[in-house]
């Protein structure tokens, strides 16, 4: 190929749009029909998508989540970039689709800009630049994620986006350092988030389970005593407000309409709850089914052994908080005041400006505001599951 055409830059850039284009086209022709049908991730998301345009709410009822529940907790990032297709064009494998082309194809101008910060000391820099846009733009595996419905293609945009801003930043040294220390800091949080939150959320769903199991237990043996069968109770338990222990209920009904075995539900429900206490709850009432027990005196005795588990829990509770209290004072109480003292005397003798002392004073405020934040996330963390 000849270099000397991309020394101007009008040519060279009117390549550049030849390649995009030949990456839209790799990437949005029959996009609806190729490949076959969607898959069952592609469904999954669009279907979210659809059901929080609607609704507000995904699939399983979480107002505007942040993951979506599945059998595994999905990122639903996706789904709300999908929505603004989804209300033009309608549901479909197109709607559903573009977002993952639109991204990939725009990945391919964010590889040119890069490949020219890289190489703008070189002559040849927009020849390369050229050739590493018009290889992504017809990269199989790029092409083939950019016609399905994935995160992989927007999170590749965003990583190849920081990537040109630090590369910017470096080169000019202007505000750019502020869009990329908030798009870095952005980055790490949503990591983190996505890291965390499925075992944040599952925590948080086995203590609102847990908080619950006693009172809906006995909710349950004053109906089995009063002659009414399981799975009428079973019924009556999912529509009140035990929170997410209602919502395991439900699976269990549906499921039990489904045409399935009651006992087998409530194993196969024992075994994905990540309660230990409602596992073995429900783990019990199936074994008393299985050999024809009592299930009121089944229940009886859960309702017994969670009451005990509670005496301990609540227990373990109070010594752990008598450190944490004497903690407290000493960190909020007494050092703050000391530190007030301090800085009052020594302002008042040394020749510290007004602004000085102001800025000890917010930075003693932060650090009591932070302690006090601090500890009620940990009486709050350690707080007894059962009450």
């Amino acid at each position: 190929m000849d270099q000397t055409i991309f020394k101007n830059i009008k040519i060279s850039l009117l390549l550049f749009v030849g390649v995009l284009l030949l990456g839209l086209i790799l990437r949005f022709y029959y996009l609806g029909l190729v490949p076959v049908s969607l898959h069952r991730d592609e469904a999954f998301l669009g279907y979210n998508a659809y059901s929080i345009l609607q609704t507000g709410k995904d699939i399983s009822g979480n107002f505007l989540p942040i993951h979506l529940e599945s059998f595994l907790f999905s990122p639903g990032g996706y789904s709300y970039i999908s929505i603004p297709f989804i209300k033009l064009f309608g549901l479909s494998e197109l709607s559903i689709r573009i977002a993952s082309a639109t991204f990939g194809t725009l990945t391919i101008v964010i590889a040119y800009f890069i490949s020219l910060e890289l190489f703008r000391e070189y002559k040849n820099k927009y020849l390369i630049s050229f050739l590493s846009s018009f290889f992504l733009s017809v990269m199989p595996w790029h092409v083939n994620l950019s016609r399905v419905a994935l995160e992989n293609t927007i999170a590749t945009f965003f990583i190849s986006l920081g990537v040109l801003l630090y590369l910017k930043y470096l080169e000019k040294k202007n505000f750019v350092l502020l869009s990329l220390g908030i798009s870095l800091a952005f980055s790490v949080f949503v990591f983190f988030l996505r890291m965390m939150y499925p075992r944040v959320y599952s925590n948080r769903r086995q203590r609102e389970i847990e908080r619950n199991i006693i009172s809906a237990l006995q909710d349950m043996l004053v109906q089995l005593n009063s002659g009414v069968p399981l799975f009428t109770i079973l019924v009556n338990l999912s529509a009140e407000d035990y929170g997410a222990l209602s919502d395991e209920f439900r699976k269990v009904v549906k499921k039990i309409n489904a045409g399935f075995p009651q006992v087998d539900v409530l194993e196969e429900i024992g075994d994905k709850n990540p309660s230990i206490y409602f596992r073995r709850a429900l783990w019990q009432i199936s074994n008393g089914m299985r050999a024809g027990s009592d299930i009121s005196i089944v229940i009886k005795d859960t309702i017994k052994s969670l009451n005990e588990e509670q005496l301990i829990q609540i227990q373990n509770y109070g010594n752990k908080l008598n450190p944490m209290i004497m903690f407290y004072m000493l960190s909020s109480v007494i050092l703050p005041a000391l530190a007030i003292t301090f800085l009052t005397v020594i302002t008042s003798l040394v020749n510290v400006s007004s602004q000085t002392a102001q800025l000890f004073f917010f930075m003693l405020f932060i650090f009591v505001m932070f302690i006090q934040v601090m500890f009620l996330g940990v009486i709050k963390s350690i707080r007894p599951s059962l009450l």
